[in-house]
């Protein structure tokens, strides 16, 4: 992942066991879509002419690296970007 530099910084779970821990804490799940698509193309925007201001300074000067790594790893569909709408009942 973009924010993690080995498998300790990674806490990223199975879509069933997300779903479940939605359950588990009261919500309704409303639309739950895969979202990868766009994130891939952001990512090739984004790394084709990178903005003259950049994450660099916040994420490191191997950004570039790590958000190409991503976005391979979006397309070997390793990883997912979901969009969850979700609702909590009223008490």
């Amino acid at each position: 992942m973009p924010w993690a530099y080995d498998a300790s910084l990674n806490f990223l779970e199975p879509a069933d066991v997300m779903r479940t821990q939605y359950h588990m804490a009261g919500f309704r799940i409303l639309e739950w879509m895969n979202y990868s698509h766009k994130v891939i193309e952001h990512y090739e925007r984004m790394l084709s002419a990178p903005p003259k201001l950049s994450g660099r300074l916040i994420f490191g000067d191997d950004a570039p690296e790590r958000q190409r790594n991503s976005q391979r790893n979006l397309i070997e569909g390793r990883t997912i970007y979901w969009m969850i709408t979700a609702e909590r009942p009223k008490l």
